[in-house]
């Protein structure tokens, strides 16, 4: 049998009224940051963008050990603010807001940036074996 949450779905302001109107305001940027302070994050930006309040719910019930349904988790997503004060309510402390770093953009873009930067250097290593590379480097 696991545990319950620490505050009731219905408490929005139990965490405080600043991390309430963070989930309220910003909340993809909240299930980003609840994921990683739970532990079930691989990507910052992909829970950003991607991850809805229930698939989070679900993920975080599952991990801390939190009693509750599939079903809850989906009809809570339709106040997603109270489902993501909720956890971030149960997380307590390890909850920081817009705690995204300079690794986790790396991570999420690094694939990109290093294949602009192969392109560049293809396309500069081309340009100086021209015979107008002298006009072209100016």
């Amino acid at each position: 049998m696991g545990r319950e949450f620490k505050a009731p779905w219905f408490n929005c302001l139990s965490p405080g009224v600043v991390p309430c109107c963070y989930a309220y305001l910003c909340g993809c940027c909240a299930v980003a940051d609840i994921s990683k302070a739970a532990g079930t994050q691989e990507n910052w930006f992909f829970d950003c963008m991607c991850v809805s309040a229930a698939v989070l719910r679900n993920r975080y019930r599952k991990e801390k050990g939190v009693n509750g349904y599939c079903g809850g988790d989906c009809c809570l997503s339709l106040v997603p603010c109270c489902a993501l004060s909720q956890m971030i309510s149960d997380l307590e402390a390890d909850f920081k807001m817009l705690n995204v770093t300079a690794d986790d953009l790396k991570q999420s873009f690094g694939g990109m940036v290093d294949a602009a930067q192969a392109e560049k250097k293809a396309v500069s290593t081309k340009v100086q074996g021209s015979p107008a590379s002298v006009e072209m480097t100016r």
